[in-house]
């Protein structure tokens, strides 16, 4: 294979935005923000996605630049990251190949409601979350006797369980609660979570935010029942545990499907969870409830078991 120049990220971004004029990119990358979360994906996936496709051309805006230049130079694949750019690309209606990552399922299928059914074909995503059974998993590999696990949620008050029957035996009961503005978690959380043993925080933009999740961490303690959480930053912050892909997973993973679609050897495909992942752990919250908890790679290598993915 041809070796490929790769310009750094923040120098693709400076030519662009000095009006050097660039070759129609391959790929166009749009984030919602620059955090270094978003650009360890953007780096893991342009490596990746350069040791597949040879002579390739990848270029990263802004949210601003992002609708002109996809009148103007429309790329052969867009890439967003985060819900912001996600939405914008959706809204600017043009049928350019686009795949979202960093974008909860829920939110996704929101801003898809709208569309015809012939505008979804171009259109995929990497999850944020994960499946439903991981979580599950996760949960009845950390909690003795689990019977009983509680979601709050914004919109969707009945998550599909057809992936449990498939994958879990004999799941645990699943209380969705539906959450409609900040004051009622609180008092759903008391309602709820006597008699759960488990509490499944799922990404949700209206009920996890940095103030919301201080609440629900504290009011969970508080009934002494842990929280099975979405990211390393839930665990740090008063999670039993975590089940999450990191960035570089899931660039990963986007270079996978971007190789497919560049090559010609495959269109994009259905919308999808992260296929890698990894698990985090607090030994301070287990103990504080007076928890056991195997290391993080015993629980990942069991959790893969549980599910049959070995």
């Amino acid at each position: 294979m041809r070796p490929t120049l790769l310009l750094p990220t923040v120098l693709l971004a400076w030519l662009t935005a000095s009006g050097w004029a660039l070759a129609t990119p391959d790929v166009l990358i749009v984030s919602s923000e620059d955090s270094p979360p978003y650009q360890e994906l953007i780096q893991t996936f342009s490596t990746q996605l350069a040791g597949r496709v040879d002579q390739l051309e990848i270029s990263v805006q802004s949210q601003q630049q992002l609708s002109d230049s996809l009148s103007k130079q429309p790329p052969r694949l867009l890439l967003t990251l985060g819900v912001s750019a996600t939405e914008q690309a959706i809204q600017s209606n043009q049928r350019v190949p686009h795949l979202a990552v960093l974008v909860p399922r829920l939110t996704y299928e929101k801003l898809l409601s709208s569309k015809p059914a012939t505008d979804l074909r171009n259109r995929s995503a990497i999850y944020l979350d994960q499946p439903l059974d991981r979580f599950l998993g996760l949960a009845r590999l950390v909690v003795p006797n689990l019977e009983r696990v509680a979601i709050l949620s914004s919109m969707d008050p009945a998550p599909p369980r057809k992936p449990l029957a498939s994958a879990l035996k004999n799941p645990p009961a699943l209380v969705v609660e539906l959450i409609e503005s900040e004051r009622d978690i609180v008092p759903t959380m008391q309602r709820v979570l006597p008699g759960t043993q488990a509490l499944l925080a799922i990404p949700d933009n209206k009920v996890y935010t940095p103030h919301t999740a201080e609440l629900v961490i504290l009011t969970a303690y508080r009934q002494r029942v842990p929280i099975i959480g979405f990211s390393s930053t839930f665990t740090r912050a008063g999670a039993l545990c975590s089940v999450y892909s990191t960035p570089s997973q899931i660039g990963q993973q986007a270079a996978e499907i971007a190789s497919k679609v560049l090559s010609g050897r495959a269109v994009l495909p259905a919308p999808q969870y992260p296929q890698h992942y990894t698990i985090s752990v607090n030994d301070r919250v287990a103990r504080a409830l007076g928890m056991e908890i195997k290391p993080a790679p015993i629980l990942l290598e069991r959790l893969h078991q549980e599910l049959g993915e070995n």
